[in-house]
């Protein structure tokens, strides 16, 4: 037998399996001496594989024997010798060269990675144990080796760096990894999962004080035990909601019962609402406020899908849910909670519980109480028993205050802005399955309170809320903008104890005066009654699973407003946002071809027409006339109408799935194309628009008209981008600014617009946006240069300077926008 050389060997390792580069092994083969074992088996399978065997019919043709796949248990045994070791950076990249999905459903390997994940105290302790126990076998004694089990800021700095490689690891794996895991730790006692968990969210110490070091990295490792407990609570909760026809055999719902593994119905599941009281009154924007919510958020879904389920007691959760947050005496607090409940229906179930129980009815003047009334009280929620809160419901102190009126409106408009939603989503689900009519699903789902195809309903609703609004016009009249700054002023005048005179107006309200409060109970007013009109309910429905839209303006042609918008949508893809792109601008559509998807077909799918993505990821998706069209060279010759037909069409047709971003692409003025898609948009609230201008000032001109449409239709501006500002000569990297400079940033001044930044001429977007394949990555200084081979349009950017600029722009949108929310 021939002699195999080292290097033969790891060439044949790497071909064998196509897991590892040459390189790769040989680097992880020094690191890490157990790698022999599959080292040996590897080669021994290749010289297996190198023997040509001669196929009977065909004497002439060879077939190489294929070689047998490395045993699982052999990848799995070395990630956990890594793992056991403390060798978590080795061990998670071992996991992933083989393949996260292959070996992470192992409960020993799950375990070492989560070994890490632990409160400092109880790091130290660990150690502490371990240092003691070797002391006392080396016959040491009264040594104060308290520097090796003390947790410093080197090795938390090292222990977060291990956890945050953890969690990228863990955020990838799509199979089910906690169940194995949670049978081999918690199978005889499920209920011990929340002490693991109380352990997990422990709150980090502060006692070297909050702006020192120690400080700062005790709070990285508590937003890293975060992350974890909300991937390991989403598994969970998928896991239930996955199961729900035999949800009483889950061990996850033992979980939820206390460990009680009763087929009847959860009276009072303890622990977990305990979990949620807990959790939800350690929510600090000083801390992680992000990650505090989501933790929430999942338990209370876990309560919602074991409800839904009928596992649990729907009314006593809500009733309990409901004393606690009345005891916090707080309709912010109340209303904030209502924000992290993902199901629509516990959230309408809680507010009616509040309204039944903390609430009292009285008739408006004028109109006399009768006993229909005072049934419609006590029957579930519907169209009719909503607008009988909008007429009826009154504060509980029987005081005409802005206070108690604050706590009344304001769940108003949480019943209605919820039963709006509640409508998107069940027309959706329905509609994919049969054609039935608004009043059927009024029928099925009696939650579903707005939904009332007669019109009857719609219109006492309308009424209600009318006399709502009048009743309280007329008690409490709307502040003028003038009053609130006043009023705010004079509150920043008091003392500077903070206190302020007996007779001072101010709301008791921490934070709000009496003239802020007002305007706050006139916005809940203006969103009942923006949320109450249902003109168009199919764009509604489609827009229920986005985050944010915006439209992309410019008053002036030939700006960039396409090549902006790509970029925007590319920006956001780098992010991990999932990013749709939306181009109305229907006589010149230029999004295909800067996407490089010119000649792809979209597909009608039950759901309705499914998006042509850019990526393997599906990261961005792309709507366009352009894909309707037999050719890029057919016109479109349509009037007003057909154009506002084909956008609704685009609105309410397209199945976008969950998106982050919608970004609509538009035509340069203000014609067709944009009242239409404001009149279809404007009842669902889209963010507002970006202006895209070049710095020129026959640019600027047209661009203020486009600012004054915004402002006259009641779109909001969330900034402004320079486009073209400057050329850098990709030989010598002088900036010559073609179009002059500075003229966007002075318009964004002068309008009182948040300026997102400016964008100069790059050489390679063009010839990227220019060339068919999206894939090579452009190079305007070196052609002749060895090509550089991407897997889409979406990294192939991140080669180019501008991506850089506009990583910028879009962190400035997304702060923007998260202030607004």
């Amino acid at each position: 037998m021939t002699n195999i050389t080292e290097h033969e060997d790891f060439d044949r390792v790497a071909s064998a399996q196509k897991l590892l580069t040459a390189s790769e092994c040989q680097e992880l083969y020094q690191k890490n001496p157990a790698l022999l074992e599959i080292r040996e088996f590897v080669v021994k399978c290749s010289l297996k594989a190198a023997t040509e065997v001669s196929e009977p019919t065909s004497p002439t043709r060879l077939r190489p024997r294929p070689a047998p796949p490395i045993p699982k248990a052999s990848l799995r045994d070395i990630a956990n010798s890594l793992l056991e070791e403390n060798r978590y950076e080795e061990g998670v990249r071992f996991l992933t060269l083989v393949g996260v999905n292959l070996l992470i459903q192992d409960s020993k390997i799950v375990a070492g990675l989560l070994a890490t994940f632990k409160p400092t105290h109880l790091i130290e302790k660990d150690l502490e144990k371990r240092s003691q126990y070797l002391l006392q076998n080396m016959g040491i004694a009264n040594v104060d080796y308290s520097v090796v089990w003390k947790v410093d800021n080197q090795r938390r700095r090292a222990i977060s760096q291990s956890q945050q490689r953890i969690l990228t690891c863990l955020a990838s794996v799509n199979v089910q990894f906690v169940k194995p895991w949670f049978d081999n730790v918690f199978a005889n006692e499920p209920e011990h999962f929340w002490a693991y968990l109380d352990e997990l969210t422990a709150l980090p110490g502060d006692s070297a004080g909050p702006a020192s070091e120690e400080a700062q990295l005790e709070l990285e490792l508590y937003q890293n035990r975060l992350n974890l407990a909300c991937i390991l609570l989403q598994q969970m909760c998928a896991d239930l909601a996955a199961n729900m026809a035999t949800l009483h055999k889950s061990i996850f719902l033992k979980v939820v019962s206390d460990g009680s593994s009763s087929l009847s119905r959860i009276a009072y599941p303890t622990q977990l609402l305990s979990a949620v009281f807990q959790r939800f009154q350690a929510i600090s924007f000083r801390r992680c406020p992000f990650e505090e919510n989501k933790l929430v958020r999942l338990l209370l879904d876990m309560t919602a899908i074991s409800a839904i389920c009928d596992a649990l007691a729907l009314n006593n959760c809500v009733e309990t849910l409901v004393s606690y947050l009345d005891k916090e005496g707080d309709a912010k607090s109340f209303s904030r909670f209502l924000d992290l409940l993902s199901s629509d229906s516990m959230a309408l179930e809680m507010v009616n519980h509040a309204f039944m129980s903390y609430f009292r009815v009285a008739a408006l003047p004028g109109e006399s109480w009768s006993q229909k009334n005072a049934n419609l009280f006590h029957q579930p929620l519907s169209a009719k028993k909503t607008a009988f809160y909008l007429r009826h419901l009154r504060p509980q102190s029987r005081k005409e205050d802005p206070d108690s009126w604050y706590e009344v409106v304001s769940l108003l408009a949480k019943l209605v802005q919820r039963a709006v939603s509640t409508y998107c989503r069940r027309m959706c689900h329905v509609n994919r399955i049969s054609q039935a009519s608004a009043a059927d699903l009024d029928s099925d789902f009696p939650h579903t309170l707005l939904v009332a195809s007669a019109r009857s309903d719609i219109a006492d609703i309308a009424s209600a809320y009318q006399s709502l609004r009048t009743y309280l016009e007329a008690k409490l009249p709307r502040p003028s903008t003038a009053d609130v700054l006043t009023d705010a002023d004079d509150k920043m005048d008091c003392g500077s104890d903070g206190s302020s005179s007996e007779n001072d107006s101010s709301s008791s309200k921490p934070g709000l005066t009496k003239a802020a409060l007002l305007n706050k109970i006139y916005l809940d007013l203006d969103l009942i009654g923006a949320l109450r009109k249902m003109s168009h309910p199919e764009v509604g429905q489609r827009l229920a699973s986005i985050k944010h839209v915006i439209l992309v303006l410019s008053g002036k042609g030939g700006v960039g407003k396409s090549s902006c918008t790509v970029q925007l949508a590319l920006s956001l893809a780098n992010q991990g946002r999932k990013v749709g792109v939306l181009d109305i601008d229907l006589c010149g559509p230029s999004i295909p071809r800067m996407l490089g998807l010119e000649g792809r077909q979209i597909h009608q799918a039950t759901a309705g027409w499914v998006p042509v993505f850019a990526d393997s990821d599906k990261q961005l998706a792309c709507m366009s006339i352009g894909f309707l069209l037999p050719s890029k060279n057919t016109s479109v010759v349509w009037r007003g109408p057909k154009k506002n037909a084909m956008i609704k069409q685009f609105l309410a047709d397209v199945y976008w799935g969950d998106l982050d971003y919608l970004l609509i692409d538009t035509p340069p003025g203000t014609s067709d194309e944009h009242l239409a898609a404001v009149e279809y948009l404007q009842e669902w609230n889209p963010d507002g628009a970006i202006i895209i201008t070049t710095p020129q000032a026959v640019a600027l001109a047209d661009v203020k008209k486009e600012i004054n449409f915004c402002t006259k239709v009641g779109l909001p501006l969330l900034g402004l981008i320079e486009n073209m500002s400057g050329f850098v000569c990709p030989h010598c990297a002088e900036c010559t600014n073609v179009f002059s400079t500075g003229g966007g940033e002075g318009l964004a001044k002068h309008m009182d617009i948040p300026f997102l930044g400016r964008a100069p001429i790059d050489p390679n977007l063009v010839m990227l946006l220019e060339q068919e394949d999206k894939t090579i990555v452009p190079n305007v200084n070196n052609p002749d240069a060895e090509k550089i081979v991407t897997g889409s349009i979406v990294e192939t950017y991140q080669h180019c300077e501008l991506s850089k600029t506009f990583a910028t722009i879009t962190a400035k949108l997304e702060a923007g926008l998260d202030e607004a929310k």
